[in-house]
């Protein structure tokens, strides 16, 4: 903790190990054997600053003792703790209330590293963990070898939530390191060392191989946090993927400070190959410079390794969709699975993802690595498990499930079962070719068909021999009763057998088909009702009678050449022709009533196949999958109808989509896919020509882009590495200018001799790169060196010099703030010069305004050297105030008492300084009564130091109140400090002395800035330099 004035240590202070010989009493631990509570101690295994850990009861327990190493010893007996001087007595307390703090919160977590008992005796206090070590994490990187990814994310996961314990807390563990990480059974782990001293930095520890330290904790720049604990971690895991640990902390800023690039490799590169991408890329941004670039909580961590996200390295791409197959051997679809389904089985990756990202406990974590890796060396037993990380979930879909569209059929079959919507095209083209078969009455589903068919054998059976109808003459014109019997008995066979046919038909055809054998049987009705009707005319001369075919179709017998087949009507003369011409009659009607019965045949057969390629189409599914596609169904028509025009012409609409879509896939640049869809279609249709130039013209194209992003990496190399060129000679001839302006610096040559100054060499570096710090620092330093000459002149009363000074630091830099204030006091105090001259050359009248002169200009000193003070130019504050202090000002006094007490700007006279301070005393404490702030503020010190009067505490506090009230930053500041550490009657109260900080920050003073970022709070944002 930094104070405003610092006090020496009180002389009569005594410590609790006065009386003992120093050389006897060090900072050991415990003995192998010795006792602490219950527990025999083992041996010991790592130590921190905080104090020890050990092994007890025969390695079963874990122990860790609270022994602040930087102040602290051992007793004599071995056991007890001293401590160096009393003056550590706060800074123990504190550490102490820390250390009982973290184990209360770690006895409490869900870890296996959760504190079973703590307790505090004599002073002292210490943990313990009911854990088995066997090694701890240091052990396995010594190896040299790469931890599996498994390995490291269980560790990651399982540090992660005991540091999110002790974080929740307040608590940071500061000297994190594979040492302090020790390793039990069944992945287990544990942290230990954690530093319990928050009012001092860590130093760096030298044991370590490899620094580890966050860049704000080892360059003390910057805000500590859990980040800075995060950055330590990453730093371990980054050396158990790449073998090696990372460029420490302290050389990257280095590097990057000189605005050169970062030296660290990152783990993206350094473990490519070996490890997923999602931890290596945590890695590098755990190993981010700056804070706010690395994770800030658990729960982001813990984010970053989702496993369905991001444990799959070959998961970036897309699967492609899953074909079905005739055979056994096709993929199961992927199945996503619901999580009340699934379980909370720890073994599933896609437990992380259902579930909340919180963070989980490590024991389940650890279990589940354990599980995932169990699960890979025992193969049978996870059968009905998921895969392995490389792959998605994947579950065979139940046979019951059938699909409610073509996509989804295409999309969930499995190769146990055939789905129904390529039953249904199976079962129609197996009727087909039972329908072509030689016996057609075989086939039960042609019953409307053979129907038909006995109609035609009615219309050529032996009695109706003859189409015409015998001429009667008036009043015979009955006919025989052989004839009539005949013709009643064969149309009520002929009839009944129709409608039987017809409502067989109807009760077995609900679909589509009924319509179609409805009217196919009225056809046959009207044909055999005009045939055995007799002629109602009695006319005695020779009529004709007409038969017509209804009920024609488009779809013609296969025979024929058009598909139009238009209603035929034929007229017969049967008395003109001959039984020659009659037969071949007879016959021509049988065929074309088979022909009419092949044409709906045909038709009733194509048209669910026409159904399902238009939907087929609809749906892009052209040729995949084979047994469920638009070419599938156009090819089932030709193989009943090889003649359809209309399935041709789909086939040849599917080969030109399938070519559109390989040139899209080309113009793409998409090649593999193109082949892929090549090869495909030629597996299916095979032999077209098309595709064989199709492939030609792939491998062309691909060879054409190839050349030409060949050309393009060419010149880009060419302009990379003449950039990279450039740059280098820049940064070349930047260095170069640089060092020889840094030569000139500390050669004094700072704007003489032209040409080689410094001055100059700093600005040609900033023509050759704008944004260099270096050189901007270096012209600072110039600025600020003629402004250091100017004050000294001026404390001098040299105001010539202090003249050349400034006009020399305004050139340099006219933006200056210090330097037109400078400028003012210069002119101010020339001014002040003239007149007191001119005053004192006058009468005596006017001796009394040179005199208040005088005092202003003393005022002006006093003013400058209470600045230089508390700015921390002590020499030169000095020579402001000793003048002044001289001439009996108390404030300049008290001032230089203390530089002469602490040799701040000038040698050490420590009874000089207390003769000040009794000089001062007596004015101080008047002007402190009367109000002023800085006198109360003095006063308080003189309480708090006890130099000159008697130490009160109590006193100290009051006069540091009232005039931090009145808004004096040296008062704050220290009564900040009194509350933090607490005085006599008081507990130390962090919220009041943060409060006083930051009153005191906001005025710009640099003691409560220091004091502010040492507790690890931010800085007020209007806060002066």
């Amino acid at each position: 903790m930094t104070a405003d004035s610092h006090t020496e240590p009180n002389a009569g202070a005594s410590t609790s190990a006065d009386n003992r010989n120093p050389d006897e009493l060090r900072a050991t631990p415990l003995q192998t054997g010795a006792q602490l509570g219950n527990n025999i101690i083992s041996r010991m295994l790592v130590q921190a600053d905080s104090g020890f850990t050990y092994t007890a009861n025969n390695g079963g327990v874990v122990i860790q003792e609270y022994f602040p190493l930087q102040f602290a010893v051992r007793d004599q007996d071995g056991v007890s703790l001293l401590l160096c001087d009393a003056d550590f007595n706060p800074d123990f307390e504190q550490g102490l209330s820390e250390f009982l703090l973290l184990a209360r919160v770690l006895s409490q977590i869900d870890h296996p590293g959760r504190i079973s008992r703590y307790e505090e005796r004599d002073g002292t206090a210490w943990y313990a963990i009911d854990l088995r070590i066997r090694a701890s994490l240091a052990d396995l990187l010594n190896t040299g070898e790469r931890l599996p990814e498994e390995t490291l994310k269980t560790i990651l996961y399982s540090a992660v939530t005991y540091l999110d314990a002790a974080h929740d807390a307040g608590a940071l563990h500061l000297e994190l390191s594979p040492q302090r990480i020790l390793l039990a059974d069944e992945d287990k782990l544990l942290i230990c060392g954690f530093n319990t001293d928050k009012l001092h930095y860590p130093a760096e520890d030298k044991s370590n191989g490899h620094d580890y330290r966050a860049p704000e904790l080892a360059s003390f720049r910057g805000q500590l946090g859990r980040w800075t604990d995060y950055y330590a971690l990453g730093a371990i895991l980054y050396q158990g993927a790449c073998r090696v640990g990372p460029t420490d902390a302290l050389t990257r800023l280095s590097v990057t400070d000189r605005g050169q690039d970062d030296p660290l490799v990152p783990a993206i590169e350094a473990g490519k190959d070996y490890f997923s991408r999602s931890i290596l890329t945590l890695i590098d941004q755990l190993l981010a410079l700056e804070p706010t670039a690395r994770p800030q909580d658990a729960e982001a961590i813990v984010s970053a390794l989702d496993p369905t996200a991001s444990i799959h390295p070959a998961a970036d791409s897309e699967s492609e969709p899953v074909q079905n197959s005739a055979t056994n051997d096709s993929r199961p679809s992927v199945e996503p699975i619901d999580p009340p389904q699934a379980g909370l089985s720890s073994h599933s990756p896609t437990v992380s993802q259902a579930g909340s990202k919180m963070l989980r406990g490590a024991s389940a974590i650890a279990l589940s690595a354990l599980g995932r890796a169990a699960k890979d060396k025992n193969p049978e037993k996870n059968e009905t498990r998921s895969r392995s990380n490389a792959a998605p979930r994947v579950k065979a879909a139940p046979t019951e499930a059938k699909p409610t569209s073509p996509t989804q059929a295409a999309q969930g079959k499995s190769s146990a079962r055939q789905e129904p919507v390529f039953s249904e095209s199976r079962e129609a083209f197996e009727d087909t070719l039972k329908s072509l078969e030689v016996t057609r009455s075989s086939s039960p589903g042609l019953e409307i068909a053979n129907d038909l068919e006995s109609a035609g054998k009615v219309l050529t059976d032996k009695p109706y021999n003859d189409f015409t109808l015998r001429p009667t003459k008036p009043g015979k014109h009955r006919t025989t009763p052989h004839q009539s019997s005949r013709s009643t008995a064969s149309f009520l066979g002929s009839v009944g057998r129709v409608l039987g046919s017809s409502l067989q038909g109807l009760y077995r055809h609900l679909t589509m088909r009924l319509a179609l054998g409805a009217l196919i049987a009225l056809s046959a009705l009207l044909v055999i009702y005009l045939l055995t009707t007799p002629r109602p005319t009695p006319l005695e001369t020779t009529t004709r009678t007409t038969i017509e075919i209804i009920g024609a179709t488009t779809h013609e017998p296969p025979t024929k050449p058009s598909r139009e087949s238009p209603n035929i009507q034929q007229q017969v003369d049967s008395t003109s022709l001959p039984a020659a011409a009659q037969d071949f009659l007879k016959q021509d009607d049988l065929n074309r009533v088979n022909a009419y019965r092949d044409a709906e045949q045909l038709k009733l057969l194509s048209e669910p196949h026409f159904a399902r390629a238009q939907e087929h189409l609809a749906q892009g599914h052209l040729i995949d999958p084979p047994s469920a596609s638009a070419y599938s169904e156009f090819t089932a028509i030709l193989r009943i109808d090889p003649q359809n025009k209309t399935a041709t012409r789909g086939v040849k609409e599917i080969i030109a989509r399938i070519l559109a879509r390989i040139d899209n896939l080309v113009d793409a640049k998409e090649f593999t896919n193109a082949r892929e869809q090549l090869s495909l279609a030629a597996s299916v249709i095979a032999g077209h020509k098309h595709f064989t130039q199709t492939a030609t013209q792939i491998d062309r194209a691909q060879t054409h882009w190839q050349e030409a992003l060949a050309r393009e990496k060419t010149l880009a190399q060419a302009q990379m590495e003449q950039q990279h060129r450039a740059e280098r000679e820049r940064s070349q001839q930047i260095e170069a200018l640089l060092a020889r302006a840094l030569t000139a610096f500390d050669t004094d040559r700072l704007i003489d001799p032209p040409g080689e100054n410094a001055l100059t060499l700093y600005r040609a570096a900033l023509d050759l790169d704008p944004t260099n710090q270096r050189a901007r620092n270096g012209i600072g330093n110039i600025t600020a060196f003629y402004l250091r000459q100017a004050r000294d002149a001026l404390s001098q009363n040299k105001l010539d010099n202090a003249a050349r000074s400034l006009q020399i630091a305004k050139a340099i830099d006219p933006t200056d703030a210090g330097v037109d204030t400078l400028i003012e006091h210069l002119q101010r105090r020339e001014y002040l010069a003239t007149e007191q001259q001119r005053l004192q050359a006058e009468a005596d009248a006017r001796i009394s305004k040179a005199r208040e002169m005088a005092k202003e200009q003393d005022q002006l000193n006093l003013a400058g050297g209470i600045k230089s003070y508390y700015g921390g130019n002590y020499r030169e504050a000095y020579q402001f105030l000793q003048p002044l202090a001289e001439r009996n000002y108390p404030r300049a006094q008290v001032r230089v008492a203390r530089m002469l007490l602490e040799a701040r700007g000038t040698d050490r006279d420590k009874p000089r300084a207390i003769g000040m301070f009794s000089a001062a005393l007596a004015p101080v404490q008047l002007a402190a009564s009367q109000g002023s702030s800085w006198a109360q503020s003095d006063l308080a010190d003189f309480y708090f130091d006890g130099l000159v009067i008697d130490a009160d505490y109590r006193l100290a506090a009051f006069w540091y109140q009232k005039a931090a009230e009145q808004g004096y930053a040296p008062a704050q500041t220290n009564l900040g400090v009194l509350y933090m550490t607490g005085y006599e009657g008081v507990p130390p109260n962090r919220a009041v002395a943060v409060h006083w900080f930051n009153e005191a920050a906001l005025q710009g003073n640099r003691a409560a800035e220091d004091n502010l970022r040492v507790l690890g709070e931010s800085q007020p944002s209007n806060a002066g330099g």
